[in-house]
């Protein structure tokens, strides 16, 4: 019994024992996992605004690259001026943008079926362009949509100086005209539909070289058109709303709106009569003034574009131009520079959203003579047109470039904070900092590597030492699965 007592004792004690352990560890736990419980609000609360977070998404597997489109200098829109005497025959002038010939919204790109007719006297000619037509407007407008379509533009005439025959009966019959026939043709087809109209004749903004040297001293060189519509007189200009000329001198139909009753405060841009009363402003300018604004075209104003500086047409730089251009949310606009006909390279050129402001800095070479354009582009639209250009003397170059820029850094309103120098230095740490609106994510592209950037809010910074080779910045959009975007490159050497 007493052996039996000792044993029943001990397995007691042991289980006693093994209770007491289960009821420690049971509390221990229990007191460990209410610690646990009561400090993790730290540890979840998200990091402070002050605090970037590392974006830790894979990089999408397509990298795509938009290109920046400038407008292809041979095909690019050209306002042809030309006859502006009061005869048939007189002095030229051709005036060279370098828009697209791409059709745009504003632009206003005549869609009516094209109008023919088999009619050798202007005034059956009148007669058809007018028939079922009940306004003066939609008369005026089917004459200037009728030169636009069936007259062709003498470039041969310009350049050899045999200008022929610019009568309104002989550009009906040859179907070829310069400015003077174009202007004739129209205000001799309102007269016979009982319109007011009149023949302006004046100067336009343009570069001496592109005309023949017999040509270039001239103070009429251009001839246009206004028409009396609802009480009102209005400008156009037929000859300029026709068609483009390109670089080989070879006349493209390419008949738009842009040239249509333009607004007095625009059209004297571009414009100046002789005389001043077809300024149609009420407080006419002076030729010393009109060549000294900068060349600004219709479509600049139709975009809703100001400009902010520079103020002057032409002027002189140290090798270096800052741009400042108020715009809308929809459009994207960016400045670049042309010499001998030809633009500058990418990295010549920078552009950065601040509010409704667009910044351009645009950096010249070498010293010399240069073309500094305005291009302008919808969201829709990956060529850019030429809405304003100035000339520019650069009294010395300046050789360091910006990084290349895409069409989706500016479609985006990017800004690149730093470094604004396209060269970096292999094997030196740098910190790339650039402000990406409603990106999900951003990485760093040096050859094999995807490096993803550190985000606050919509900046994205990334501190790394660059390998030899191009470095690219690339950023992926909410709905753009398995794609990334480059945004700007640089080379690291």
């Amino acid at each position: 019994m007493t052996g039996k007592i000792r044993v029943t004792d001990a397995s007691s004690y042991k289980r006693g024992l093994l209770r007491h352990t289960l009821l420690f560890l049971f509390c221990f736990l229990l007191f460990v996992g209410c610690g646990l419980r009561a400090t993790p609000q730290t540890a979840a609360t998200p990091p402070a605004e002050s605090t970037p977070s590392v974006v830790a998404e894979t990089p999408p597997p397509v990298l795509e690259e938009v290109e920046e489109q400038l407008p292809p200098v041979n095909s690019g829109k050209v306002l042809v001026g030309s006859v502006a005497s009061r005869g048939n025959g007189g002095h030229e002038s051709g005036k060279v943008t370098t828009g697209s010939v791409a059709s745009r919204e504003l632009k206003k790109i005549i869609e009516q079926p094209r109008v023919t007719s088999n009619a050798t006297e202007v005034k059956v000619l009148a007669q058809e362009l007018a028939r079922g037509l009940s306004s003066d407007r939609e008369k005026a407008h089917a004459f200037y949509r009728w030169l636009g379509e069936n007259i062709a533009y003498n470039v041969e005439g310009l350049y050899s100086g045999n200008l022929g025959d610019n009568s309104p009966e002989a550009v009906l019959r040859d179907r070829i005209a310069v400015c003077a026939g174009y202007a004739r043709l129209f205000d001799a087809l309102c007269k016979e539909a009982g319109l007011e109209s009149e023949y302006v004749v004046g100067c336009t903004r343009t570069d001496g070289d592109e005309l023949p040297p017999s040509l270039r001293d001239s103070d009429t060189n251009h001839a246009w058109n206004a028409v009396k519509l609802d009480g009102q007189w209005h400008l156009l200009d037929p000859t300029w709303g026709a068609g483009s000329v390109g670089s080989d001198r070879k006349f493209v139909r390419d008949p738009d709106d842009e040239w249509w009753l333009v607004d007095p405060e625009v059209f004297i841009y571009s414009h100046l009569p002789e005389d001043e009363k077809w300024q149609l402003l009420s407080a006419p300018i002076s030729r010393s003034k009109f060549e000294s604004l900068p060349d600004l075209r219709p479509q600049f104003f139709n975009l809703g574009l100001e400009l902010i500086e520079p103020e002057w047409g032409a002027f002189e730089c140290d090798g270096e131009v800052l741009l400042k251009v108020r715009t809308s949310d929809e459009t994207t606009v960016y400045g670049a520079g042309m010499q001998n006909g030809q633009w500058l390279s990418e990295g010549t050129r920078f552009s950065r959203r601040v509010g409704n402001e667009t910044q351009m800095i645009v950096r010249f070479p070498a010293a010399g003579e240069y073309e500094l354009h305005i291009l302008a582009s919808k969201p829709d639209e990956q060529m850019s047109e030429s809405v304003g250009s100035f000339s520019v003397i650069a009294k010395k170059g300046v050789t360091a470039t910006f990084p290349k820029t895409y069409l989706t850094y500016k479609e985006h309103d990017c800004e690149l904070v730093q470094p604004l120098q396209g060269k970096l230095t292999a094997g030196r740490s740098t910190r790339v900092e650039v402000k990406i609106p409603g990106a999900r994510a951003a990485w760093i592209r040096n050859g094999e590597q995807a490096l993803p950037m550190k985000r606050q809010g919509d900046v994205y910074t990334l501190d790394f030492t660059p390998r030899p080779g191009e470095v690219a910045v690339a950023g992926a959009f909410e709905g753009d699965k398995g794609k990334m975007w480059s945004l700007l490159q640089y080379s690291a050497e």
